[in-house]
């Protein structure tokens, strides 16, 4: 749907409306969302946060302009895969059992039961996925690759460092930048 017609279609719209006053003028829709230069890179960036995607975090699950699972995986591999993403900790993508008020992380042993594979099978799993880094281990968790499957808006430092040769490929120089402790990018 093109922005133009959109905007003078509620504007046509605006005498028979009851939300007459919400509607607001061509000029004024592209004011809102126009910021340019280091401001526009300041509200996508913040060093606690990171970088945002400008998202809603419930339905990120794919990096933007993100990459497919590799072809040579099988449906039952791709089908695992998807049921870790789900277990996806928000801004951190590390594999958790939720609970009302906590995340823990998943171990293994926990993961196959949760996967409802054996021991064996997950560790096959866990092979394949970490030569294709769909996922690597950090401190005995398990972190999903960002490029294939997100939870959340943003893109933290812990995980650029964890998946950066991957991730460099994706992100603008000066996030990279910013990353990488230059400020002014």
């Amino acid at each position: 749907m093109n922005v133009d017609n959109s905007v003078d279609n509620l504007k046509i719209n605006q005498k028979t409306s009851v939300l007459s006053e919400w509607i607001v003028d061509k000029a004024d829709v592209y004011n809102r969302y126009k910021t340019e230069g280091q401001q526009w890179k300041d509200d996508r960036f913040d060093i606690k946060s990171g970088y945002s995607f400008w998202l809603s975090s419930n339905a990120v699950r794919m990096f933007p302009q993100g990459t497919e699972l590799p072809k040579e995986l099988n449906a039952s591999v791709c089908g695992y895969l998807y049921r870790c993403a789900m277990m996806l900790q928000p801004k951190t993508n590390m594999i958790v059992k939720h609970y009302k008020n906590y995340d823990i992380p998943m171990s293994k042993e926990a993961l196959a039961k949760e996967l409802g594979v054996g021991k064996r099978q997950l560790y096959r799993l866990l092979k394949i996925a970490t030569e294709k880094r769909i996922i690597k281990e950090h401190d005995n968790k398990l972190y999903m690759n960002p490029i294939f499957f997100i939870c959340g808006r943003y893109l933290t430092h812990q995980l650029y460092t964890l998946f950066q040769e991957d991730l460099d490929a994706f992100l603008p120089q000066w996030v990279i930048d910013r990353f990488n402790g230059d400020v002014n990018a």
